[in-house]
Parts: structure tokens; sequence; C-alpha cells
């Protein structure tokens, strides 16, 4: 942020819109400064043209991104669940559904996705953007039938 007044007004601009508003990274946890981190990413992979290659590191997948969004990753359009009737796999957006259904009528619940997805998929707490056997595994872990 000292050296760059480009990093300091997108740092700046992220904690407003995403964050609490404050401004020292000290106040915001590593989730967050990853989400921020993972956001400019996308920007730049979008400025210059390429394609993101994910590496999910506890299956060792590779899947190749469609398009990078411009927007982060909290805030991307859903693509599956919530009464979109465009999703080429209804079972997927069923798992989407339970989970969010789940997320919304108990914190715990909601706690235990959040730390989910921190522990095994890089912070990507979007159900929509997990693949089903992920949403499988999940809700066999915190006992809801899948």
């Amino acid at each position: 942020q000292r050296h760059s007044s480009s990093w300091k007004t997108a740092w700046q601009t992220y904690c407003t819109l995403h964050g609490s508003g404050m401004f020292d990274p000290s106040g915001y946890d590593e989730a967050f400064i990853t989400s921020f981190l993972d956001y400019l990413g996308g920007l730049a992979l979008t400025n210059m043209g390429g394609a993101a290659t994910v590496v999910m590191a506890t299956s060792g997948v590779k899947r190749q991104s469609a398009t990078v969004s411009s927007m982060p990753a909290a805030k991307r359009q859903c693509s599956v669940g919530s009464g979109d009737t465009t999703s080429n796999d209804p079972e997927k957006a069923r798992l989407v559904d339970q989970i969010k259904a789940l997320q919304r009528s108990d914190n715990t619940a909601k706690e235990a996705w959040w730390n989910y997805c921190d522990t095994h998929h890089g912070c990507i707490r979007d159900p929509s953007r997990h693949e089903s056997y992920s949403l499988v595994h999940f809700l066999n872990e915190y006992g809801a039938s899948a």
C-alpha cells in the first residue's frame, strides 16, 4: 500500500465494499486478505486475456475456469440452485439449495460450511462453485442427509 497508489486504492475500495470499512490489514483475517488477492488475480487474468487453471489442493483435480469474472468470489452470480432453471445438473442444484437452506436455518451449520470451505476449498463459500461430490461429502460429514 505504501509504495503503490493503485494497490492502496484497490485495497480501500475492497475493504469498503466487502469488509468492515477499516483499511488496516491487521484488522482482517487471512481468509479476507486471501479473498482480496484472489479478486485481484482474477482481474489481472481477465485483463491479460488468460483463462485460470484452478488446482484443488485436497483432490489434485484440475479444472478449467470457463471465464474469470471481474467480481469477487462472494459476489459472482449463482449459476445453479435458488430457482435457476438453466442448470444442467438438477442434482447439484438440489444439493446447493440444501446447503444454502442449512446455512440459513442454523448458525452452527453455517460455521461448519465456512470451516469446510476454508480448509478444503480455498475459502470459496458459494456452494454453486463446488463440485457435487464435495457438497455430498460436506453434508455426510455434517450429518445431514444428501
